[in-house]
């Protein structure tokens, strides 16, 4: 069973004074069920400096959940953190997925601005797929998917290549042109089905190929 690294929001808890790690319960029935091993990553720099030191992980997944620090989201350190393990990804050439916030963490990662968008919370969209994209025949099994962003972006730029689109022009999935690195805003784990449509992404991100892409 694959190790993915999983990492998490960060949330105040109203009832005590605390700062805490959080993550939808969903997400571990989820992964478990597409036979994959979750490993969650605290917000916390120097524990994932070692974590990357020390252990390997088979992938590495970017969940949804709160705002980017640069564009208003108050958990900084959770930035921080997925730069670390992000970073670590890119130079060992594991495969990363981004869901929602997570992909936005791409998009800013590789310069693209990101823009306050309207109606993309707790509705669904159906995809524009770019004809050219390596994720053409698993994007076109969707009929629909969820979104819940306020943030978003209308263009990719150089290596991040747009998969998918709304029909209001926000970049909805982007891959990378030569590294394992996807991302897509909707959220699977919110979904009542996990439908073969998301079991056939986690299957080729997580898996032993890529469309093309070469794993070394």
């Amino acid at each position: 069973m694959k190790k993915i690294a999983i990492t998490m929001r960060a949330v105040n808890a109203s009832e005590y004074v605390e700062r805490r790690d959080a993550l939808d319960q969903r997400w571990i029935d989820l992964l478990l069920n597409c036979n994959l091993w979750p490993v969650l990553i605290p917000n916390n720099v120097e524990y994932a400096k070692k974590f990357v030191q020390k252990e390997c992980p088979d992938g590495l997944l970017l969940t949804g959940g709160s705002d980017l620090s640069e564009y208003g989201g108050g958990a900084p350190e959770r930035d921080d953190v997925e730069k670390v393990i992000f970073e670590h990804a890119l130079e060992q050439n594991l495969p990363v997925l981004g869901v929602c916030r997570g992909m936005q963490f791409i998009q800013n990662y590789f310069g693209i601005k990101l823009h306050r968008v309207q109606n993309h919370v707790g509705n669904r969209f159906s995809l524009e797929i770019n004809s050219d994209s390596k994720w053409k025949s698993v994007l076109e099994k969707f009929s629909d998917v969820n979104a819940y962003h306020s943030w978003g972006a209308y263009e990719s730029l150089d290596q991040l290549i747009t998969s998918a689109a709304s029909s209001d022009g926000v970049v909805m999935a982007v891959e990378h042109s030569s590294l394992p690195v996807f991302g897509h805003m909707w959220h699977p784990e919110r979904d009542e089905v996990l439908g073969d449509a998301q079991v056939d992404i986690f299957r080729e991100i997580y898996g032993n190929g890529w469309y093309g892409y070469s794993r070394q």
